[in-house]
């Protein structure tokens, strides 16, 4: 089987990447789809902010998928938005 290098950041920077076998790099991103969602549930709650990637590239180096996703939560109305679609700043417990 190939081998892969998946490398997971939760908002400390990527980690230096873990050699895995998968049958074909679809089976590789599905993987890396599960477990980003799996860190997403466990790093989440309580946070107001976070931060989560995934990297996966092939035995050659290439990469061959990255995703990220970014969290916020807020109480109360939602903050304004900036026209290049960035947060106004707020004076809130937030910022």
């Amino acid at each position: 089987m190939p081998t892969y290098v998946v490398r997971m950041d939760v908002g400390e920077g990527p980690d230096r990447g873990e050699p895995r076998e998968f049958p074909d790099a679809s089976a590789a991103r599905r993987d890396a789809q599960i477990a980003i969602a799996e860190i997403a549930r466990d790093h989440i709650p309580g946070k107001r902010e976070a931060h989560m990637a995934v990297e996966i590239d092939d035995e050659h180096g290439a990469a061959i998928y990255r995703a990220k996703l970014e969290f916020s939560g807020y109480d109360g109305e939602e903050p304004e938005m900036d026209p290049d679609g960035s947060r106004t700043p707020q004076n809130g417990p937030c910022e």
